[in-house]
């Protein structure tokens, strides 16, 4: 890490850490001393929607895709649904923790994006934020997943039932 960030003129540079990364002491060690590090903190709201997403990846040849795809369905357990979304929370809880005195940007991935372009006023951010020149962002990749949950799950309506009922029910719609 030192080095990625010694070497080379670039005025910023940039990679990605994910949750699981963070387990590596390590890593979690070296990011936490070096508070000169910016974090882009992207989050998402829906997080009914980031486990469905979770379980359909493995059923998708593609991760990652220019053109529109068929959609994929599934079923969804409520109980395991609930119980990662709560872990999920205190993921996010734990990396503010973590990381309170770094400079952070938390980002909602469901602000990010209109199209296929990212959002002039979250581009903004982000590039005040890094202090870079603000230049149109585009990204090739498409969305897979259709927008409704409905549409994803073969169980809606048992699900919708069980969730209504918890902290998470404004994320069904």
């Amino acid at each position: 890490m030192g080095r990625f960030y010694a070497g080379g003129a670039t005025k910023v540079r940039v990679f990605k850490v994910m949750y699981n990364h963070l387990a590596n002491p390590f890593a979690l060690r070296w990011l936490q001393q070096n508070e000169d590090v910016r974090i882009l903190h992207l989050r998402r709201y829906n997080l009914l929607k980031l486990y469905i997403s979770k379980l359909l990846m493995p059923m998708r040849s593609r991760v990652q895709v220019f053109a529109p795809v068929a959609a994929v369905r599934t079923r969804v357990d409520p109980a395991r649904a609930i119980a990662s979304m709560r872990k999920t929370v205190q993921l996010y809880d734990r990396f503010d923790q973590l990381f309170e005195r770094h400079r952070r940007l938390p980002l909602c991935y469901e602000d990010l994006f209109d199209g296929q372009f990212l959002r002039t006023e979250t581009a903004a951010l982000v590039c005040e934020f890094l202090e870079v020149e603000r230049l149109p962002m585009k990204s090739r990749i498409v969305k897979l997943n259709p927008e409704s949950i409905r549409d994803m799950i073969v169980n809606y309506d048992e699900l919708a039932a069980v969730i209504s009922r918890t902290e998470f029910a404004d994320m069904l719609g």
